[in-house]
């Protein structure tokens, strides 16, 4: 079943799910990013292109696309080790990408500490049995 669903593309990659906070990482930042306008599809792939070499740099982000909905237009989701790094991280990302971006907010979950309804995992989607 295992190389079925390797060959087929449905698992890309094996992973663990690690304790963030016995790694040193102390916050967890979902960014919200509105674009100032929506580009010509050359500036788009353009746009693409360095945001795949910016975040490449950057292996705290583990997840940006674009998308919709709290009026914006890219999610990025992050870790960082302290708030001093978060706040050099989101000082850098409002410096490289000023004449792209109208504005951002972001969302902080503190990893260590607070209420935690349900820990991330993903073995939670074993039990999805919707197809």
């Amino acid at each position: 079943m295992r190389n079925q669903l390797e060959k087929k593309d449905y698992i890309k990659t094996y992973t663990v799910v690690p304790d963030f906070s016995k790694l040193g990482y102390e916050i967890l930042a979902f960014t919200f990013t509105k674009m100032k306008s929506y580009p010509t599809s050359e500036e788009t792939q353009k746009t693409v292109k360095r945001a795949e070499q910016w975040v490449s740099k950057h292996p705290n982000v583990v997840f940006a696309a674009d998308g919709e909905g709290l009026t914006s237009d890219v999610v990025m989701v992050s870790f960082h080790r302290n708030y001093s790094k978060y706040a050099d991280f989101m000082r850098s990302y409002a410096i490289d990408w000023a004449g792209i971006i109208s504005g951002f907010q972001t969302f902080l979950v503190s990893i260590p500490v607070g209420f935690k309804m349900k820990p991330f995992d993903l073995k939670y989607l074993a039990d999805d049995s919707e197809p």
